[in-house]
């Protein structure tokens, strides 16, 4: 679940997802801000280094509104009947 980029970035993480049979049912994508992408490199002395480009990015303007309620209810019900969870979380307050 989470909000991309209406850009080609973003597409094709949407469709890497349905190519591995991982549902995309919860992604949304902004026609007004890019897929947010982060580079990672290896310094000389074996340190990593991350460098974000955010600007902002799609997944930074994400709003309450634009999250499918009921998918996260069927994700919560789906997790507490496999894991034996027995509280109510506050997710299911949404």
């Amino acid at each position: 679940m989470g909000k991309l980029g209406d850009d080609e970035f973003g597409r094709m993480l949407a469709a890497i997802l349905r190519e591995n049979d991982v549902s995309d049912e919860g992604v949304t994508f902004d026609t007004g801000a890019c897929t947010a992408l982060a580079f990672v490199t290896l310094r000389s002395n074996g340190e990593r280094e991350f460098m974000f480009y955010r600007n902002p990015s799609a997944d930074m303007l994400l709003m309450l509104a634009e999250l499918n309620l009921d998918l996260i209810r069927r994700i919560y019900i789906s997790m507490r009947e496999s894991f034996g969870i027995g509280r109510k979380s506050s997710i299911m307050d949404l």
